[in-house]
C-alpha cells in the first residue's frame, strides 16, 4: 500500500516538475524523505527512477506530437 502512495506522489510531483521546470531534487527527494520516512539512498533512487519515467514520456511527446 505504501508503494502505491509513493508512486502516486511521485507521479503528481513529476507532473508539477514538467509544468514548472523546477528541479526534481527539490520536490521529490524531500517529500520521500520526510513524508514516507525513506532512507536517503532509497529516496534518491526513487526520485531518479520517477525522473527517468517523466523524461521518457516527455521525449515521446516532443518527438511524435
Amino acid at each position: 500500500m505504501l508503494l502505491v502512495a509513493e508512486l502516486i506522489v511521485g507521479a503528481i510531483l513529476g507532473l508539477i516538475i514538467s509544468l514548472t521546470s523546477v528541479g526534481e531534487g527539490v520536490l521529490l527527494y524531500y517529500r520521500f524523505y520526510l513524508f514516507f520516512c525513506m532512507d536517503a539512498l532509497s529516496a534518491v533512487a526513487t526520485a531518479n527512477f520517477l525522473s527517468m519515467l517523466m523524461k521518457i514520456s516527455s521525449s515521446y511527446t516532443y518527438i511524435f506530437i
